[in-house]
């Protein structure tokens, strides 16, 4: 479970991984983030940006960004993750990221349109 910080977007909104999405706190209730949205597979990881983009760590099916509704950019081994499982995922003050993962531990730093990911051989094998 983890409690957005910004002092907008998600504020103060507990964000609770789960099997078939994310669950999200509001005023009145829980909304589900999942399928309907563009969001599949069980939700290991999750926090939020400067941005307020959700960073959304999966089980099988990498990292996803979501910006909003229906507005998702993904990562996976394919695009340089370490594993498509992600356990972990925080940012640096720089806008870089720090993605645990099955296969050990990235690091991204935007570039262009995407995010070049790049393993720290330090800690290989070690996760």
């Amino acid at each position: 479970m983890r409690r957005a910080r910004s002092s907008r977007g998600w504020a103060g909104r507990i964000l609770l991984p789960s099997p078939d999405g994310l669950l999200v706190e509001w005023e009145n209730g829980w909304r589900k983030i999942d399928r309907n949205v563009g969001l599949r597979g069980t939700v290991y990881a999750v926090m939020e940006d400067r941005q307020h983009s959700l960073w959304i760590g999966l089980a099988g099916r990498g990292l996803a960004q979501w910006r909003g509704y229906r507005e998702w950019e993904t990562y996976s081994a394919a695009s340089g993750l370490a594993s498509d499982i992600v356990y972990e995922i925080r940012p640096e003050t720089d806008g870089k990221l720090w993605v645990g993962t099955e296969g050990g531990l990235v690091r991204g730093e935007r570039q262009g349109a995407g995010i070049r990911w790049k393993k720290v051989p330090a800690l290989d094998g070690v996760l």
